[in-house]
């Protein structure tokens, strides 16, 4: 088997605050012959049933997230996953993993440093105007549509945004946020996103305090979320 190839973190360490560590893997195209390397058999249980892309990206976050747990002092042992889909972390630590087409990541932290880590990341294609109305509110998609093809790139960006907000504060809201449930506001000049919405006050209140960053690559678009 092919040993996966890493990328600089800082590619996306850039976008996280200190405390948060964070690694790059290049994955292989989805039709790649041999074996999928799991450091874990519970881990391998857990999507022996999936097609072969699906278990390679799943092995990949494991193995980044499993690899920057033990960097940061937690013991070794298998990254399970949650009824709603989420890893379930060890205590006193926090992370996110994200992966599409090439690439997968992963991110790190204590819980004594951040209460939570949303991280994502997507092609840098443009968002198919299909797909506007069922990702994009009204607001967001009226300051998108006047920028033309850079519009539709940066729609790629906020669906990006919203996933990575959405792995932040899932555990801490307890109920599903869809994607038309919170409004993004992107900053061109700093490359930072907020967030706005919230079903009350103590939503938008949180909400109200989530730093965001972003950026455009030539091939990826990387989002961060984490709380003040």
């Amino acid at each position: 088997m092919t040993a996966p190839k890493r990328l600089p973190p800082a590619l996306l360490a850039e976008l996280l605050p200190p405390g948060v560590d964070c690694a790059l893997e290049l994955l292989p195209p989805a039709q790649t012959p041999g074996p999928v390397g799991f450091a874990w058999d519970e881990e391998r249980d857990e999507v022996q049933s999936a097609v072969p892309k699906r278990q390679r990206e799943y092995a990949a976050g494991r193995r980044l997230a499993g690899e920057l747990l033990l960097n940061a002092g937690a013991k070794a042992g298998p990254l399970l996953t949650g009824p709603d889909r989420a890893p379930l972390w060890p205590a006193k630590y926090t992370g996110s993993i994200s992966h599409c087409d090439g690439l997968c990541a992963a991110a790190v932290a204590r819980t004594s440093d951040h209460r939570s880590v949303g991280i994502d990341v997507e092609p840098a294609t443009p968002l198919n105007p299909k797909l506007w109305s069922s990702i994009l509110n009204p607001s967001e998609a009226d300051r998108l549509e006047v920028m033309g093809e850079r519009g539709a790139m940066l729609a790629t960006a906020h669906f990006s945004g919203k996933e990575a907000l959405y792995k932040l504060i899932a555990a801490d809201f307890g109920r599903f946020v869809g994607l038309l449930d919170v409004e993004l506001r992107f900053s061109l000049m700093k490359f930072t996103f907020t967030a706005h919405g919230g079903a009350n006050d103590e939503e938008r209140r949180k909400l109200a305090t989530v730093q965001g960053r972003w950026r455009i690559t030539g091939r990826h678009v990387l989002t961060t979320a984490t709380w003040s």
